[in-house]
């Protein structure tokens, strides 16, 4: 996996460092979507009422029958919501490049995970969204 974030991440710096790279107008649509998305469900899960927040913002991006291919998150919606509100969310990642192509939306974050040292991981994320609403989910975490 580690070979893939570093192979995604020099696709990306090859594409250039601006925020989004979208490849077709589906593709910017997704990314601009996928950045309101992560921005919100941030600002909720850092809420006053993060289960109300977090809740109501996963509801209105994510579908019904989200599917989350990942080994730090629980399947479908819930387990999501269910990580945004535990009683400390994880911190949040820098955002280093997005693309959108078609249905799926590429993009790699920067997390300095709590409690190790040493440099800042690279993580590799694919979202596929489906008339509007984000579908399905991988990871390399």
């Amino acid at each position: 996996m580690k070979k893939l974030v570093a192979a995604a991440a020099l696709i990306m710096a090859l594409l250039g460092s601006s925020a989004a790279c979208p490849a077709d107008a589906q593709g910017a649509a997704n990314v601009r979507l996928v950045k309101r998305f992560i921005k919100e469900i941030d600002q909720a899960a850092r809420s006053n009422d993060p289960h109300k927040e977090v809740r109501a913002v996963a509801e209105r991006y994510m579908s019904a029958d989200y599917i989350q291919h990942s080994r730090v998150i629980a399947p479908g919606r819930e387990g999501y919501i269910q990580l945004l509100t535990q009683a400390s969310p994880p911190p949040a990642p820098k955002n280093l490049a997005f693309f959108g192509e078609g249905e799926f939306v590429f993009w790699i974050t920067q997390t300095n995970p709590p409690g190790e040292s040493g440099r800042p991981k690279l993580n590799f994320n694919v979202v596929r969204v489906v008339d509007g609403k984000l579908q399905e989910h991988w990871d390399s975490h």
